[in-house]
């Protein structure tokens, strides 16, 4: 996040947290968003500087990962936001165990 100025604020979305994924996103955590899963805990950052840097983030994050709209439920602010996260791509994601 350097170069860039602003607040992180507590918030909860609906997803599916995986400790690791898998090929490019191994060894890293991801999400996979969904609507039926339990809320998970997430920091957002806010600041007017992100539309300068949405290249680099991206680039950083790299092929496992693609950045999406998601709705945030912000508990101390008692609303829910759109904000952007990185979710794992389809490849990404590790099977399923029964």
């Amino acid at each position: 996040m350097e170069g860039m100025h602003g607040t992180w604020t507590p918030a909860l979305i609906c997803a599916r947290l995986y400790p690791s994924g898998v090929g490019r996103a191994e060894g890293y955590p991801g999400v996979v968003l969904d609507p039926a899963a339990d809320a998970v805990p997430v920091q957002l950052f806010a600041s007017a500087d992100l539309p300068d840097h949405w290249g680099r983030l991206d680039e950083f994050e790299g092929p496992g990962y693609r950045r999406v709209p998601v709705q945030a439920e912000v508990p101390v602010e008692e609303q829910t936001v759109t904000a952007w996260i990185y979710e794992l791509v389809p490849e990404a994601v590790p099977p399923q165990r029964d």
